[in-house]
């Protein structure tokens, strides 16, 4: 789990996006020996869309075959990937103060994969070309995202993941 010790931080915005690109939870903590130190509104909508992917991808984000800073192409974005047999996971953190939108990253294209912006709970469909394909993304300032690559067609799991996350992602952090 994820604990950055500044427990008289406002806003956890910074621990959340370091713990979300390792793919690690985080310590709740909003009581800290008596004080009370509770979570803003942004950092609680962070947490409504962070633990639910975190949870669905649980298996992908304790493999070993982790791929920490994917190279991307927009600036202030980091990314990792956790690639898996039938899914595989990009999470990204947006680190500055300005939206970033645009070709966030490629990849070697999967024959029959689905995209899925599990962030906004919507499928994406990506440009291929040769056998790469292009994600884009449209990322808030200190946002956070996910693109799932899925094979076949989503299951009960996923289809409520994605409803959730599309809800959430109605109102923007």
């Amino acid at each position: 789990i994820h604990y950055d010790g500044d427990r008289g931080r406002h806003s956890r915005t910074l621990m959340f996006q370091h713990a979300f690109l390792n793919g690690t939870g985080v310590l709740v903590w909003e009581d800290v020996f008596g004080t009370w130190n509770p979570y803003t509104d942004r950092d609680q909508a962070i947490l409504r869309r962070m633990i639910p992917i975190e949870r669905y991808a649980a298996d992908l984000l304790a493999s070993d075959a982790w791929e920490p800073f994917y190279p991307t192409r927009l600036p202030e974005v980091d990314a990792s990937y956790w690639p898996g047999d039938q899914r595989s996971l990009w999470t990204f953190v947006n680190w500055g103060d300005q939206r970033q939108s645009g070709a966030l990253l490629t990849a070697p294209a999967v024959p029959g994969a689905r995209y899925l912006d599990l962030w906004n709970g919507v499928e994406i469909h990506p440009s291929v070309h040769d056998g790469v394909v292009t994600l884009t993304a449209d990322l808030e300032p200190r946002g956070l995202g996910a693109i799932l690559a899925y094979r076949g067609a989503p299951d009960a799991s996923l289809q409520g993941l994605l409803e959730t996350l599309r809800h959430e992602a109605a109102k923007p952090l």
